[in-house]
């Protein structure tokens, strides 16, 4: 794919590949209503390795910009956008099953939706969540507060950041968390930055040895986080509202 606009549906590809290589220029916009609005679905690996991607889902039952199955969805260069609109039942920016996201490189911003029930940033099922260089910004949308809501800005199996910068929020709703681990979290260096209104973290990573420099800040917000703790006390502290983790000195 090498570029143009793609209005009122979606692309879909099973079997082989999709590839954005080049400086060009993917715009995907969902249509509104129905069953489900969805950017780009792919049975099978889906890589952006430069140029822009931009993806618009419009309001539906189901609003999904990116929805994968039995293959990674990789991030390796160039930018990728994804902004979802409301949906009535459930709402993700990028869903992959048996696959996982992987980002070595380039900007991923991802803008959930509101949704009743749940919203994500990134959900991967059964799979998966690894950066290891890059920008990737996540936000889940607005839930319901009653019991049952949840907005989370990533949800995978195991999570894992080796370099990169992440940013994962959850916003209002009965249950709000940045990051969310099913089996393993682990910190191998980059900045990790996790905010939920009800906790940053659903468990404590595990930060490697050779990560010698880690410290790290916490409290209810970014602000209330200024001052840098030793990264013994992210044991007892995931769970504070903003948690981020980086170098004792981080360039950023």
């Amino acid at each position: 794919v090498y570029g143009g606009t793609i209005r009122g549906g979606q692309i879909n590809k099973s079997g082989a590949a999709v590839y954005l290589t080049g400086t060009g220029k993917l715009n995907v916009i969902g249509k509104n209503g129905g069953g489900s609005s969805q950017g780009i679905y792919c049975a099978g690996a889906l890589t952006i390795s430069d140029g822009t991607v931009n993806i618009t889902t419009g309001e539906a039952q189901d609003s999904i910009g990116i929805r994968g199955t039995y293959g990674a969805i990789s991030v390796n260069g160039g930018s990728l956008n994804i902004t979802c609109g409301n949906a009535s039942n459930i709402n993700c920016g990028i869903y992959t099953v048996y696959g996982g996201f992987v980002c070595s490189d380039g900007t991923v911003t991802v803008t959930s939706g509101n949704a009743p029930d749940n919203s994500y940033g990134i959900y991967a099922d059964e799979s998966d969540f690894v950066l290891s260089g890059g920008t990737v910004t996540v936000t889940g949308g607005i839930c319901g507060t009653d019991e049952g809501g949840y907005s989370c800005g990533i949800v995978a199996q195991n999570i894992s950041v080796h370099d990169g910068h992440l940013t994962a929020v959850g916003s209002t709703a009965a249950t709000s968390v940045g990051i969310y681990a099913f089996e393993t979290a682990a910190l191998y260096g980059g900045v990790l930055e996790a905010a939920g209104q009800t906790q940053a973290l659903n468990m404590a990573p595990a930060v490697d040895s050779g990560f010698t420099n880690a410290a790290v800040w916490y409290g209810d917000n970014a602000a209330a986080a200024s001052e840098a703790k030793p990264i013994g006390d992210l044991a007892n502290n995931y769970s504070q509202k903003y948690v981020k983790v980086a170098a004792s000195e981080p360039d950023t």
